[in-house]
């Protein structure tokens, strides 16, 4: 028997077109279900959203400027060809790594809670409600600055006044409080001033930094300007909240320096904390009775001025234009704070 007889049967059996359309058909269903599979839409679903570090290659690729967090993705039926979305932003990467498995890079995001959304072509196929969540800024803490700008030409140094702000636009990450005279040193323009500095949520070696270098005693800082940085010395550091006003009575001996202390004297010092003679009452025996009204900060071990103890019994030294005057405290009594009264 031939395989093909005169009537085109297969074997004498089938019709030879019948069984060509038969292998046809037999060989375009396994490629119609694959393309069926490749191209149908899939029920995409996430089981979990967890955030993770990123890694420095991620950070160099997605440009450390933007991106501001990773998230670990779980879930089924993940496609290289899905795009995610935080809330109304398209994220910076979908980082497909299997099915089950995937991670999107996060960009700045102001504080608020925002949905995951996932989405293949325009269609959104998976949405997770408030999987993102960004806190507000805790606050970093305050420390008041007390020192000089130096390095001014007169123009800049008249441009300063109280509540000028570092940077000029945006937020503030220090802000003028007190301004003392202008000084000239031999062509460079000096002006003492105390400033309230917002530390950076990164501390430096002594609690407080700005930018990167630490605010203590003897540290040049730099303050961001209208144009060019500006040179801020650091004298002392203090609290950055509000003094309290303390009366106190100090006891000095009958030395020269003891009497030329006059009421309105004021303490050397920049800052509205400074000590002011109220009155003086001067007693036999040459000691001097001194009433001084100053701000006061709380510290670990009782009441503080310029970081000196504030106790009965302690020394307290008064510097003026004057004169330098070393006494010992005979009493403190609290006052009440300009906004109490």
């Amino acid at each position: 028997m031939t395989v093909v007889d005169d009537r085109g049967r297969l074997f004498g059996r089938v019709n030879l077109v019948d069984a060509s359309v038969a292998i046809f058909v037999v060989v375009l269903l396994p490629v119609a279900y694959g393309t069926w599979l490749l191209f149908h839409p899939r029920k995409v679903e996430v089981t979990s959203v967890t955030r993770v570090a990123l890694t420095k290659d991620e950070q160099r690729i997605a440009n450390p400027l933007r991106a501001a967090a990773k998230l670990k993705v779980k879930g089924r039926q993940f496609s290289p060809m899905l795009r995610a979305w935080i809330g109304s932003e398209p994220s910076l990467g979908f980082m497909f790594e299997d099915p089950n498995s995937a991670d999107v890079i996060a960009p700045p995001l102001p504080p608020g809670a925002y949905d995951l959304v996932l989405y293949d072509g325009g269609q959104e196929v998976a949405r997770v409600p408030r999987a993102y969540v960004v806190a507000a800024p805790e606050s970093r803490g305050r420390v008041t600055a007390v020192g000089r700008f130096v390095g001014l030409d007169r123009s800049h140094a008249e441009q300063l006044k109280v509540g000028t702000p570092f940077p000029p636009a945006g937020e503030a990450a220090a802000r003028v409080t007190v301004l003392g005279p202008i000084e000239d040193s031999g062509g460079s323009v000096e002006r003492a001033a105390s400033v309230l500095v917002e530390c950076d949520s990164t501390p430096q070696p002594g609690g407080c930094g700005l930018a990167g270098i630490a605010v203590v005693p003897a540290n040049a800082i730099r303050l961001a300007g209208p144009a060019d940085p500006i040179t801020f010395v650091v004298d002392e550091v203090l609290p950055g909240a509000a003094a309290q006003p303390l009366d106190v009575v100090v006891q000095f001996g009958g030395g020269p320096e003891a009497a030329l202390i006059a009421a309105a004297d004021r303490d050397q010092f920049v800052d509205d904390r400074a000590a002011v003679v109220t009155s003086v009452s001067r007693q036999p025996g040459r000691v001097v009775d001194v009433h001084l009204r100053l701000g006061a900060d709380r510290g670990r071990d009782g009441w503080q001025y310029r970081g000196r103890t504030l106790k009965v019994g302690a020394p307290f030294l008064l510097t003026t234009a004057k004169y330098v005057a070393n006494g010992t405290v005979a009493s403190v009594i609290e006052g009440k704070r300009a906004d109490e009264r």
